[in-house]
């Protein structure tokens, strides 16, 4: 079993349909940050009172462009644990980076999409896969990219929005 990790976005204003967060494994599948496994992502909002049908997804975006995001710190679940090989990032391109929040995509392709996800807003949505439908990604290469959660669709109200992702370095 390898180390398990968690970031956080509390209270964010997303832009239309940029990623709420992206990671990049790194270029190395034998680095640590090689591969990865999504275990967890959460999504809610609070930034409005009124009910409306949001689209999520969980996909790869090609990387032959960048974000704007703002920079996310991963937290060990063991308390005490080893530090993650992945660090707070703010365009999107290097490897072994975690940004949330793009305010800006110049043009990526979303070219793999794992999952799609409907939900009411204010209810909010817990993804926790079944042993064999986990999201494993592998060392990054150009045909491969960054791994995202992003709306489908600009959702109503941008503000308010939280997300948790769990994930273990392979």
């Amino acid at each position: 079993m390898g180390r398990i990790y968690t970031v956080s976005g509390e209270n964010l204003t997303i832009t239309t349909t940029l990623p709420l967060f992206q990671m990049m494994p790194s270029a190395t599948e034998l680095n640590a940050g090689g591969s990865f496994k999504i275990k967890r992502i959460e999504i809610s909002q609070r930034g409005t009172a009124t009910a409306e049908m949001v689209g999520f997804m969980a996909g790869v975006r090609t990387t032959g462009t960048t974000f704007t995001l703002t920079s996310v710190t991963p937290v060990p679940l063991n308390k005490g644990g080893v530090a993650s090989a992945f660090t707070g990032g703010t365009d999107g391109t290097a490897a072994l980076s975690i940004g949330m929040a793009a305010s800006v995509d110049t043009s990526g392709a979303y070219a793999t999409v794992f999952y799609n996800w409907n939900f009411c807003n204010l209810n909010g949505m817990l993804w926790i896969p079944t042993p064999g439908e986990e999201i494993i990604m592998h060392a990054s290469a150009s045909s491969l990219g960054n791994f995202v959660i992003k709306p489908t669709v600009a959702p109503g109200t941008l503000t308010g929005w939280t997300f948790n992702v769990v994930w273990e370095e392979l």
